[in-house]
């Protein structure tokens, strides 16, 4: 029996030897520095993430180009209204902020399936505020995993996924202000 080397073709009879996907260490001090980021804020969880997988996605061609930007767009209209609305709230309310941050272009849509209540539940963490905060963190995912297809299509279609990504994350951020300034 000869040995074999990557790329040569395995005799009759013998299995192909099997190929480990491969990580370079750029990747894993990249994935270390989300997990130190995700645990360290936990309200940064989704946005860093998303860059991470976004990341990883172009370094390794998992993605093709147009998906790959419709992504990104996608995501940077979803969450950038969000970041630049710190700057509308006191500064003594950072924290309750950034607890949030993650979650907050979800408010909106959250408030549409869950009703006007669901804040109070999620603050005396109830049951009904464990489903309503599932509900919650998952929202900007199925947004942006929603609109990123249709984002594909063309500039037309893109123009009105990235309008209609900043107006739910900026209603949303208006709904968050009014109500936990209310409650």
């Amino acid at each position: 029996m000869s040995e074999h080397r990557d790329g040569d073709e395995p005799e009759k009879g013998q299995p192909a030897p099997s190929r480990r996907p491969r990580t370079s260490i750029r990747e894993v001090m990249g994935l270390v520095a989300a997990v130190a980021i995700c645990l360290r804020w936990p309200g940064l969880s989704v946005p860093v993430g998303l860059a991470f997988l976004y990341v990883i996605a172009r370094r390794r061609e998992i993605l093709r180009r147009p998906t790959r930007v419709a992504f990104g767009q996608v995501a940077l209209a979803l969450y950038l209204p969000t970041a630049l609305g710190i700057f509308c709230t006191p500064v003594w309310w950072w924290d309750t902020y950034t607890n949030y941050f993650s979650l907050m272009p979800s408010f909106f849509p959250a408030t549409l399936i869950l009703g006007l209540d669901w804040v109070v539940s999620v603050t005396r963490f109830s049951p009904a505020g464990t489903a309503a905060m599932v509900v919650l963190s998952l929202s900007p995912l199925g947004m942006i995993g929603g609109l990123v297809p249709i984002a594909r299509r063309e500039l037309a279609w893109r123009i009105g996924c990235l309008i209609l990504a900043a107006a739910i994350s900026t209603v949303s951020l208006l709904v968050f202000i009014l109500m936990f300034s209310v409650s």
